[in-house]
């Protein structure tokens, strides 16, 4: 029985006080104004998306130009 009054003693009521904080600051203060400005570093770290298209015509082109190569290649040690 003693301990619900102690209980109910430690319960406040009313708007809970809180202090306003400048976020922009604190992060100032403790990182640095720099950080502030990263996001053309975290632009630079974002992959670009791949061009499937781009890449497959890269690839056939280059194993033209080696099937080229090799024809060229062979036609030369048969003569």
């Amino acid at each position: 029985s003693s301990s619900s009054s102690s209980d109910s003693a430690v319960i406040i009521e009313g708007p809970r006080r809180r202090t306003k904080v400048d976020y922009v600051k604190l992060n100032g203060d403790l990182f640095g104004d720099a950080v502030l400005d990263g996001d053309e570093e975290e632009k630079k770290d974002i992959k670009q998306p791949i061009d499937r298209r781009a890449q497959i015509a890269a690839l056939v082109a280059l194993k033209k130009k080696n099937d080229d190569d090799d024809n060229n290649n062979n036609n030369n040690k048969k003569k």
